[in-house]
């Protein structure tokens, strides 16, 4: 059983009375025996109530053979475990860096703290659609699991609460012939030089022919259109895809490749490099990009979004 002390300091007036005297402000430490361990350390704190706590916190893991982790630290190792895609290690870093910032915000200091009444209080402050608290729900229970893998912590409360019933998806609404026109009938307006404006319709054309990513077209390497076709791989999920090419988009590729000014040093339609994927997909899917930015289709913009759904003919 441990026991606490006063380790007085050397300008403590009760310093003479030893460790027994308790009603001055010294540092409190704790002393006794658990499991056959001695155990003799600071609680660093001055605070009696608190060290009491500390104290009874150190006896009951040594019982059981853990050791606490603080929520920051857990967060740490969890993120340096996680062999995932760069785009997805992102998201697993912001949420768990939330749940880190909320519970410094409550004084929630180690792992075994949280429960499912500080995640309810978390989830109330989490102004995100059902969709977006579904996905960071999942996040949250991988997190939960990895600490009781390593006994950080008894219980996973993310798996007690529930989750969100699957949203209904927002209608997308094909683009009509007329609205097709007006998007690629824009790519002419823009830009500094007919390099760019070349470049942009065949990217609006690839995005309307084969309702691909933005990332995946702006990282579309001029190697992979060959023999009549297009052969790529999903930068999200890896997939293999192999496309038709049809003539409009060879003839729109053609004159990205030989009569732009001046010529790209990326070896990608874009003339950016493919790492860039998460700048080329911002770029090309703000409504401030080529092929939106001068044209208006009723309230709605060409975005990502509304490139997957491509118009009946």
């Amino acid at each position: 059983m441990l026991s606490l002390w006063r380790r007085h300091t050397k300008n403590c007036k009760h310093r003479l009375q030893g460790r027994a005297y308790t009603k001055c402000h010294c540092p409190v430490w704790t002393d006794g025996e658990v499991s056959g361990h001695r155990i003799r350390q600071s609680l660093n704190t001055r605070d009696w109530a608190r060290a009491g706590r500390k104290a009874a916190t150190l006896e009951s893991e040594s019982a059981e053979g853990r050791k606490r982790k603080p929520v920051a630290a857990a967060a740490a190792a969890f993120l340096e475990q996680c062999s995932v895609e760069s785009s997805t290690f992102k998201k697993y870093a912001r949420i768990v860096g939330f749940l880190a910032d909320v519970a410094q915000t409550k004084g929630v200091e180690f792992v075994d703290q949280l429960d499912l009444v500080f995640l309810d209080a978390y989830r109330g402050g989490r102004e995100v659609c059902p969709l977006t608290w579904q996905k960071e729900l999942q996040i949250l229970r991988s997190f939960f699991g990895f600490c009781v893998d390593r006994r950080w912590t008894g219980d996973n409360p993310a798996r007690r609460m529930k989750m969100p019933n699957d949203p209904k998806p927002k209608e997308r609404v094909p683009y009509t012939t007329q609205e097709v026109t007006r998007i690629i009938a824009a790519c002419d307006s823009f830009g500094r030089h007919a390099y760019e404006r070349l470049r942009a319709r065949a990217m609006v054309l690839l995005l309307r022919f084969y309702g691909l990513r933005i990332s995946d077209v702006a990282t579309l390497e001029r190697g992979r259109v060959k023999h009549g076709q297009i052969f790529l791989h999903a930068l999200k999920n890896g997939a293999a895809i192999w496309l038709p090419l049809y003539p409009e988009i060879a003839m729109a590729l053609e004159c990205v490749r030989y009569r732009g000014a001046p010529q790209p040093t990326a070896n990608t339609i874009s003339g950016l490099a493919p790492g860039l994927r998460k700048a080329t997909s911002k770029r090309w899917s703000r409504p401030s990009s080529p092929s939106s930015a001068r044209v208006e289709l009723n309230g709605r913009t060409p975005t990502y979004s509304a490139t997957r759904s491509l118009p009946k003919s």
